[in-house]
């Protein structure tokens, strides 16, 4: 985690400060060994130019004993650690240390360096060097100590030679380094006091308002609001975290409504919707499709072979067949099947779904639904029950309609012959009963006839 502004600004401040002035108290270093080392060599070729006159007039005056004692008075110094007037054959004559003289100039050891005694007396000037070590400069000067045998002009050259240190010098440097050092770093803590003081108050305080603001919102808390004054940038970007939480708690709201009549209306037709990720292998499902599947909602996605276990054993494998062959073909699919409830309850579902696919031709999504139709396997199959009976019943309507028709035939028949049997009783009795009347009527004349001759007789 990143440390707060509060706390990162001013350590910051103070890193960049402190690395400011460790660059200036370099510079500074620099600068001071410079100009000290720069006053060194000044300061001595003076003492050393003045020396070079006393020695020379001690010298005309033939008074070495004066020489001696300017040599070493300068030996008291607490700048000068060797001094040592040398003849032209190398012997010390006069010395800050009285053991030396009389000795080789090698007795000075490494302090002398033979080269440069060699290049002053052949020069007749002056030369000042700093020792490789860095603590003491040395400086070797020609004096004219004297003539050879009966030459007019004096040709014996001397060396005047000093070691004059520079740990006190260092010392000094050392001092105002540290002095200047104090300062900048005193004027950084200044500078970021007043730093923390301007963004505590102008930026920290604000800043921490819209991190306030983002942690809510990132809460699903769309109420809170920044609330910041001024023109700045910072008082911006609050105006537009305000204005974004009340265009996102709209956008929440009516997506909420949507939401939940899609739920609604899902639960309704009982139709659930699903987006499968294939690259990573996981399902989103809808609130409804784990009711569809006998399962309690939850919030995290369930994998793909989840939900091949929900299928039905034996409609797995022609499942599985017809996705592929959609994925491949890149044509949808529609597919029922059934699933089998953790209770054991089979229910049957028909499913539709569809791949989306990546630039170059990989599937990489698929969406669909599900809808829950068993109610209507159930009535199809009571359908196709109530038409098998139907059938068998009109099968056995229509057999006993045909044994009524037979026997109503046989009946006719039976009917019509029976109708003629009367037709013809009826024509003989009528025949009969033509021949009665007609015998009647033949009858009574005679006997009219019979009655009257009987009667006449």
């Amino acid at each position: 985690m990143f440390a707060p502004l509060r706390i990162l600004i001013p350590v910051l401040s103070l890193a960049v400060g402190l690395t400011l002035v460790a660059f200036q108290a370099f510079q500074v270093d620099h600068q001071l060994v410079d100009r000290e080392m720069t006053n060194a060599h000044d300061r001595l070729r003076s003492e050393m130019t003045s020396l070079q006159g006393v020695v020379n007039s001690h010298f005309k005056a033939g008074d070495k004993n004066a020489i001696r004692r300017v040599l070493s008075g300068l030996g008291f110094k607490t700048r000068t650690r060797e001094t040592a007037l040398i003849d032209d054959a190398g012997i010390i004559i006069a010395a800050g240390r009285l053991e030396l003289i009389g000795k080789n100039m090698s007795a000075l050891g490494g302090a002398i360096d033979l080269d440069a005694v060699g290049r002053v007396k052949r020069r007749m000037a002056g030369e000042v060097s700093e020792h490789t070590s860095g603590n003491h400069l040395t400086a070797y000067y020609p004096v004219v100590i004297g003539h050879r045998g009966e030459e007019v002009r004096a040709s014996r050259i001397g060396i005047i030679f000093v070691q004059y240190s520079l740990v006190e010098d260092r010392a000094e440097i050392r001092t105002l380094i540290t002095q200047s050092t104090q300062q900048g770093v005193a004027f950084v803590f200044v500078v970021i006091g007043l730093v923390w003081l301007v963004l505590h108050f102008g930026l920290n305080r604000r800043v921490a308002r819209l991190v306030e603001v983002t942690q809510r919102f990132a809460g699903g808390d769309f109420s809170a609001t920044a609330a910041l004054k001024g023109r700045d940038e910072l008082a911006e970007l609050g105006r537009a975290y305000d204005d974004m939480g009340v265009r996102i708690a709209e956008a929440q709201a009516v997506a909420l409504a949507s939401k939940s009549l899609l739920a609604e209306a899902q639960s309704i037709a009982h139709i659930g919707s699903w987006r499968r990720d294939i690259v990573n292998d996981t399902l989103t499902w809808s609130d409804e499709i784990y009711r569809i599947f006998g399962l309690q909602v939850q919030k995290s996605g369930a994998d793909y072979e989840a939900f091949l276990e929900a299928v039905h054993p034996a409609d797995r494998d022609a499942l599985q067949a017809t996705v592929s062959a959609s994925i491949e073909t890149h044509a949808p699919y529609n597919v029922e099947h059934r699933v089998v409830w953790p209770d054991g309850t089979v229910r049957c579902v028909e499913e539709r779904g569809e791949a989306e696919y990546f630039a170059d031709g990989s599937p990489a999504y698929m969406t669909g639904t599900v809808q829950d139709i068993t109610l209507r396997k159930q009535a199809e199959i009571e359908v196709l029950r109530l038409n098998e009976s139907l059938e068998i019943r009109v099968e056995e309507r229509t057999a006993d309609l045909a044994a009524s028709n037979d026997e109503l035939r046989t009946a006719m028949d039976q009917l019509r012959e029976t109708q003629g049997q009367l037709v013809e009783s009826e024509k003989m009795a009528s025949l009969g009963g033509l021949v009665a009347g007609v015998a009647h009527e033949i009858n009574t004349p005679i006997g009219i006839s019979v009655t009257a001759a009987t009667h006449l007789s």
